[in-house]
């Protein structure tokens, strides 16, 4: 999605002035502040807290829980994504979950296409992560948390206390009470 970016003064002192670019340019001009700023502006949806999880630390995370199970309803073949799949249900590892989540290039529906297999696979995920094959099998489950742990950076102000809190209510959640929204897309080129 093309987006307005805020005007940004980075931690050197150089100000980046306001510009319409692709959402994930504004992480790369100015962090995980200005990414919030443009997402919350572009969308009037407020942010809490940040978490990221870097690409290592997606791929351990899915190694903790033992791989996760998708179904693909064609095969997948994305040499750039390092990626092939036949169709069908299989449990990928780490580095198979990592080309799932950004292959691109074999979809002509591309960006989009990318996108719907992420909240599939987070989905799945989940589902996963809250299976008693996860929860009542402790090594399996000490993996995932240590995996998850060592993986995922927050805002400064998101403390140990808000993560165990949140934490506690993912508990009782429902995985089919997760539900995934999309921002419209449209073209505005004036």
């Amino acid at each position: 999605s093309y987006v307005d970016i805020p005007t940004h003064t980075g931690p050197t002192g150089v100000t980046s002035e306001a510009s319409k670019q692709k959402i994930n340019a504004a992480y790369s001009i100015g962090g995980p502040s200005l990414a919030v700023q443009t997402v919350e502006q572009a969308t009037g949806v407020h942010i809490d807290h940040y978490a990221e999880i870097n690409f290592a630390g997606f791929v351990s995370m899915v190694d903790g829980l033992g791989g996760v199970p998708v179904c693909t309803k064609t095969p997948i073949q994305d040499e750039k994504a390092g990626l092939d799949l036949p169709a069908g249900e299989q449990t990928l590892d780490g580095a198979q979950a990592l080309g799932f989540v950004r292959a691109r290039y074999f979809d002509p529906s591309a960006d989009l296409g990318r996108m719907k297999r992420q909240q599939q696979f987070l989905g799945a995920m989940f589902n996963q992560a809250t299976s008693p094959a996860v929860l009542v099998n402790p090594p399996r489950l000490l993996s995932f948390l240590n995996a998850a742990a060592g993986s995922i950076t927050v805002d400064e102000d998101f403390s140990n206390r808000e993560m165990w809190n949140l934490m506690g209510k993912l508990r009782s959640v429902s995985p089919s009470a997760i539900t995934f929204q999309t921002v419209p897309v449209w073209a505005d080129f004036d």
